[in-house]
Parts: structure tokens; sequence; C-alpha cells
């Protein structure tokens, strides 16, 4: 399992999911690109990414998440749904329950 560097405090922002603040490296392959960046929050909709070079919106992508509450990395389906200079975020697409499995572990982790 990944070493789990959580952040201070939790966003307040209201959103449908909540987000737990992290840091933990995500692989993101596009047909053009393969690269590793930083994730910077997670929820069950999807994560907050840093990266030097943000995606177009719209792409469909593939994610290789190695989460510190799941024995494996998970490989995950993304849609980029917002960019912005040095950051982007990827909503979930047809997750594998296992990812919920894995983020509800992540979340008790965060809560204690």
């Amino acid at each position: 399992m990944a070493p789990l560097t959580l952040i201070a405090k939790k966003t307040d922002t209201p959103r449908r999911h909540s987000r737990i603040p992290v840091s933990l490296e995500v692989q993101v392959r596009a047909t053009y690109r393969r690269e590793t960046d930083q994730v910077r929050d997670i929820s069950e909709g999807g994560i907050g990414v840093d990266t030097v070079s943000p995606l177009e919106q719209d792409l469909l992508v593939s994610l290789r998440l190695d989460l510190p509450t799941h024995l494996k990395p998970l490989d995950v389906l993304g849609r980029v749904v917002w960019t912005d200079d040095g950051s982007m975020g990827i909503r979930f697409v047809d997750p594998d329950p296992e990812l919920y499995r894995a983020l509800a572990r992540l979340r008790r982790e965060v809560e204690r």
C-alpha cells in the first residue's frame, strides 16, 4: 500500500460527495499522453489533480490510483470536467465498486 499524506483540513465546499484531502500519485493516460500527477483531493465522484500540463475538458482518460487503503492499484475510467492553470478535475466514469469500498476505508482513516 502507498503511504498516506493528509492535508490539515477538509474543504468546506458543498458538493454531492465531500472531498477527502490527500496527497498521492495518479497515473493519467490519454491517447497521446501518459504522466504521473498529484491527487490533492478525492471523493466518490472524482479527483482534483495538480499537474504541469492539464488536459482538455471532456477528454476521456484512464487512471491508475494507488490508494493507501487498498492492496493493489485501482484502474478507473475518468472524464476531465474542468481545467485551470496547473490543475484539473476528473470525474469517475462507471467506477468499480471496489473503488467505493477503498474510499469508504480512506474516509474512516481520515476521520480518526
